[in-house]
């Protein structure tokens, strides 16, 4: 059975990807990985990030 704890790299990388290679392999890696972890402060990260893509919060000090 395989496992995995996904950081906040690997989420940017998958929902803000240029490019269809990278979402393909990223995919892949959810779908081949049958534990899924995410830790709360990965959760705020990309909260945070997404945010700030979108205009809505000020960039960190």
């Amino acid at each position: 059975m395989s496992k995995a704890v996904f950081d906040t790299r690997f989420f940017i990388e998958h929902y803000y990807a240029k490019d269809e290679a990278t979402l393909q392999k990223t995919k892949e890696t959810i779908r081949n990985t049958k534990q899924r972890y995410i830790s709360t402060v990965v959760i705020h990260e990309v909260y945070q990030l997404t945010l700030q893509k979108e205009g809505r919060a000020k960039p960190p000090n």
